[in-house]
């Protein structure tokens, strides 16, 4: 297995570990319980779930995997702040919205190539591409070694 596939196999556990632990605790709840703030004067257990979702959906049009599944979702959770939209899905909605938005992505994530893995998604600039392009060559075998190395430049300046 090479480092690349090591680190999207990484990648992909991450991801399914967390989606499995959303799904664990948002889930089971009622309808009743999903309406219970977070704390007093907080966001709702549904406005949480639903943003979860929407954040998700936003990754189609992001890495270039289509248009969202559930633009509606942006209204109800992500734009406007909980309680200020007048009818939202229920819990029962969001899970079988947040299950095939997970389910397109998961399967997307699974069918990319390494090579596709390290494209640039659509919001990044040309400059970005560089530093993708040389995580990509530091990632490779040195030929001056015997043993591969990785090395990668991070930046968590926004772009």
């Amino acid at each position: 297995m090479t480092n690349e596939q090591r680190l999207i196999d990484g990648a992909l556990r991450a991801w399914k570990f967390n989606e499995e632990r959303i799904d664990k605790f948002f889930g089971p709840l009622s309808e009743e319980q999903l309406q219970q703030e977070i704390m007093a004067g907080r966001n709702r257990l549904i406005y949480l779930w639903g943003h979860i979702a929407a954040v998700n959906d936003a990754l189609f049009p992001l890495l270039g995997l289509g248009p969202k599944r559930y633009p509606d979702l942006d209204t109800m959770f992500l734009k406007n702040p909980d309680r200020t939209v007048s009818e939202i899905y229920s819990g029962r909605r969001v899970a079988a919205a947040a299950d095939e938005i997970n389910r397109g992505l998961w399967t997307a994530f699974t069918q990319w190539t390494p090579d596709e893995w390290l494209q640039k998604h659509t919001t990044v600039s040309s400059a970005r591409s560089t530093t993708l392009s040389t995580m990509r060559a530091c990632s490779q075998p040195s030929p001056s070694r015997t043993t591969p190395t990785t090395s990668f430049m991070i930046s968590f300046r926004p772009i």
